[in-house]
């Protein structure tokens, strides 16, 4: 890995580094140097030559250079994977890909001794899978995750720090990008909402996404809703009152996923959209690093101080306002996983369904779908909602941090001596033109890169415009403080509000969940300080 072709050199990575300790963790994944050639013996002349003058000579021959060592990474691309790679028919409406294999095989043309694999990995019990790999050291040497899950694993060993990476410049970059002056730069702020407590960040958000509400225009203008064409509601109750007239009509106002492995989506995107509203004037209470941010550390910290709780009263209209949102949910809505979800939506038969971008194309070429498709974003709470809401809390990018392109570099790289050459990889990737290439491949994320093309389907729908609005200064439930919280959250949160649990019965179990995951989240912190 010697190639001066490399825009990320082992000498630029230690002098970054600057401390024995990175210097000592760089040493064992540094590559074995090439041996020295043998020194032949002279041989013994046959017959003594003709005396002559020997002329000294005036320079040393030029040493040659070392062919590169062959690099092999092996890449689980998540949801980019080229489909060729998927080992299965393409389902029906899922679109085809294949812009990542363009990108890999011109690197690796330009790169001759790199070899590139796409290992596709379902997206099913990742979590679990994922480490299964890396506990046992089989994990891909780039892999995707999730961003709160890396955190998660601090100082188990699993994951390496960019930061020295992201200094370097990205001479990839064309003339006058930021990415010139370093990677980092080249990225939008979004880049570093997930930063570790330790300071570093351990992986890379290439895109964004936005989730929001999808809706059905014909639906909407059989109940008599004003806005049908173009909905965009003033507040929440201007949306609740959406689902009223669909109700009306005797219609779902929302196809909601309450099972399967979506049990988590929908219910947190719409409960961490109100903590914001509920929890606002809070923010100086938590956030004891100032940045603006309570992150899941300072979250545990108030759990344990009394300050955040399941019984405060922020805490209980929030969930009193996540109940009145299931009043207009689809009979059975828990046991419905995404797919049923989706089924019924396209079908006609619910108005309104909370998803992502990613599911543009999909819900654009689906054949079951006879209606016009619009969507619109979150509403803005106010006080006609609850007392407690607090009028003043901005609108802020509630997706801003979660992308498809969220790739980290693994203990396997360290190991095997690829991470300098995954890393040059995913500088290579992230190029304005490469990744709106593989981004825009299928309208389903936003590139997070400076000065990218955008897929024109993702201006029209309004996606472009939400995901530049600030971060959001509180975490879904489900990366509030750990995966595991986020489950037991769901277990009690979406029985109640379906009226199968009571609010005490909930109240009581929740702060019970909340306990136990401070003290996990805490000690993942203290091992690491």
């Amino acid at each position: 890995m010697s190639s001066e072709k490399y825009r990320v050199s082992r000498r630029s990575f230690l002098q970054l580094l600057g401390t024995s300790t990175a210097v000592t963790v760089l040493a064992a994944c540094a590559p074995k140097p090439t041996a020295a050639p043998a020194e032949q013996p002279a041989e013994e002349p046959t017959e003594k030559p003709a005396e002559a003058q020997v002329e000294e000579p005036t320079e040393q021959p030029a040493e040659q250079p070392a062919a590169p060592e062959a690099v092999a990474i092996k890449f689980d691309a998540g949801g980019y994977v080229p489909s060729k790679y998927i080992g299965r028919d393409l389902e029906e409406g899922e679109p085809a890909r294949e812009a990542f294999d363009i990108v890999a095989n011109a690197y690796m043309a330009d790169h001759p001794e790199v070899s590139i694999e796409f290992m596709p990995a379902p997206m099913s019990g990742r979590r679990e899978t994922m480490t299964m790999q890396l506990t046992g050291g089989t994990a891909p040497d780039i892999m995707w995750t999730q961003p709160d899950w890396v955190n998660e694993d601090l100082g188990k060993g699993w994951w390496l720090n960019l930061d020295p990476y992201l200094d370097l410049p990205n001479n990839y970059c064309p003339a006058g990008h930021p990415g010139r002056q370093s990677w980092h730069e080249a990225f939008y702020p979004s880049v570093d909402f997930w930063r570790a407590p330790d300071g570093h960040l351990y992986m890379l958000l290439g895109d964004q996404t936005q989730v929001g509400i999808y809706y059905n225009k014909d639906l909407f203008a059989q109940a008599g809703i004003d806005e049908a064409a173009d909905a965009f509601p003033d507040d929440w109750e201007e949306m609740m009152a959406y689902g009223e007239a669909l109700k009306g009509i005797d219609f779902p106002g929302f196809a909601w996923c309450g099972g399967g492995a979506g049990v988590l989506d929908q219910l947190t995107w719409v409960s961490g959209w109100l903590s914001k509203y509920f929890f606002w004037d809070m923010i100086s209470t938590y956030d004891k690093n100032n940045d603006g941010m309570p992150d899941k550390w300072e979250i545990a910290e108030a759990i344990q101080e009394g300050t955040y709780s399941a019984t405060m009263e922020q805490q209980v209209e929030r969930l009193r306002t996540m109940k009145r949102l299931g009043a207009y949910w689809q009979e059975g809505a828990l046991g419905m996983d995404w797919e049923a979800t989706h089924r019924l939506f396209l079908t006609g038969g619910a108005g309104m369904e909370v998803t992502g971008v990613w599911m543009l194309k999909q819900f654009l070429d689906d054949p079951d779908r006879d209606f016009e498709l619009g969507w619109f974003y979150f509403p803005r709470l106010t006080k006609s909602t609850s007392a407690m809401v607090d009028p003043d809390s901005p609108m802020t990018n509630l997706a801003c941090g979660y992308g498809s392109f969220q790739y980290a570099l693994t203990s396997t790289a360290v190991s095997r001596g690829t991470s300098d050459v995954c890393a040059d990889f995913l500088m290579y990737s992230t190029t304005p033109d490469n990744i709106g290439l593989i981004v825009n491949e299928v309208p389903s994320t936003i590139p997070n890169v400076k000065d990218a093309k955008l897929n024109p389907l993702t201006v029209e729908y309004g996606f472009a415009d939400s995901v530049s609005y600030p971060p959001s200064s509180f975490q879904e439930d489900d990366s509030l403080l750990d995966y595991e919280y986020g489950v037991n959250f769901a277990n009690v949160v979406g029985p109640y509000c379906v009226g199968q649990l009571d609010e005490q019965d909930m109240l009581d179990q929740l702060q019970g969940y909340m306990d136990a995951a401070a003290e996990r989240v805490l000690a993942i912190r203290d091992e690491n300080q």
